[in-house]
This record gives C-alpha cells, structure tokens and sequence, in this order.
C-alpha cells in the first residue's frame, strides 16, 4: 500500500502486518492461494472488537471481491512477476521497464479490494470487551470460516504460519500459549468439517 493509503485503519494494519509477515503471507499464498487481503482481515476484524463474522459473511465477500480479484489482481501480481523475472531484466533496471508502476497499480487495486471487503461488512460502533486470549480464539474461527467457505485446508504447517502472524497482532501473549491456542482451535474445527477434496475457488 501507498503512504497515502495508510490513514484507513484496515489499511494500515493489513499493511504493517504484511511488511512483518511477508514471508509467511507469501508461503500462505503458494500454498493455497489465500487471499491475504481476506485473511487479515480475519486478524483486523477481531483486535477491533468486532467478534465474529459469520460464514454468511466470509462468503457475500467471497462472491462479492471473486471478479475484482480474478480479473484485476491476479493479472496484476502476474504481470509484477514477469517483469521482475524476465531474462533480460539484468539488461535494464526495474523502473526502466515499468515496475515500479505495475506495482503501484497493485497496491492501488489491493487496496480497493480491501476496501470492499470493510465496506461490505457492518461495524459495531462499540464492539464488545475481550480479552487478548479470547480475540486469538475468535480470530482463529474467522480464519477457519473463511478457509471452510473457500474449501481451503489447513494442516500443522499453516498453524505454524498463523500463529507467526498471531505473534506480531498480539505480542503480549507468551509465545507457546499464542501457539497452543491457535493449533487448538483450528484442529477442533477442521474437525468439524466432513473430509472432502480441496477445492480452490481462486480467492
């Protein structure tokens, strides 16, 4: 995201946490092509207050972002790839060859996304008072109805990752009790849900 951007409280926090995180966003990403917009949301949703948000929720965004993120984002972080990655890149710098510009086009665009995503869901004015423990909890069920509503499935290595992200939202809880909560919580309600293929919506 833009500096200009950064005055929007989503925004903000889903890019602080993306510079933090990058790299286990990224492994999120290849893994299951999670959307990391959506996914901290999940995170943002929870530290302000605002509970749960239902699987009814998780998926009118679902439905609702699907287009903007097929046809505009995806292209986007593929075209970023390409020219980062071609072979004769070495040849000219990145601003020769218009990077930098397809990146600010997609932080322009992920942030539009992100956008939709918050407007789309109704705030609580005043949200209700949780403990640190219990928004780790919540936030993990959020996670877990955006994954049941995707058909993404996590495993022990993505409750690794999100518990990484855990730690940077709330470092005042002791590491090991961050990790137990997280793996806890997903476990029982991967539990829940009937084995099926993974499907992947492309969200």
């Amino acid at each position: 995201m833009t500096n200009l951007l950064q005055h929007d409280p989503v925004c903000h926090f889903v890019d602080t946490i993306q510079q933090q995180a990058s790299g286990v966003l990224f492994a999120l990403k290849e893994r299951h092509e999670i959307n990391s917009n959506l996914l901290l949301f999940c995170y943002w949703f929870t530290v302000n207050q605002q509970g749960l948000l239902s699987k009814l929720h998780i998926k009118q965004l679902l439905s609702a972002i699907h287009p903007w993120h097929q046809k505009v984002i995806i292209p986007l972080q593929k075209l970023c790839h390409q020219i980062k990655a071609a072979k004769n890149v070495d040849l000219w710098t990145l601003e020769d060859v218009g990077y930098e510009d397809a990146v600010e086009l997609l932080s322009m665009a992920e942030y539009f996304e992100l956008q939709l995503i918050s407007d789309l869901i109704v705030k609580k004015s005043r949200g209700s008072r949780t403990t640190a423990v219990q928004k780790i909890i919540h936030t993990c069920l959020n996670i877990s109805s955006y994954c049941q509503a995707a058909h993404i499935f996590l495993d022990e290595r993505d409750y690794e990752y999100l518990s990484t992200i855990m730690l940077i939202v709330f470092p005042e809880i002791e590491v090991n009790k961050t990790i137990a909560l997280v793996r806890h919580t997903l476990s029982e309600e991967r539990a829940k849900e009937p084995l099926q293929k993974n499907l992947w919506f492309g969200l």
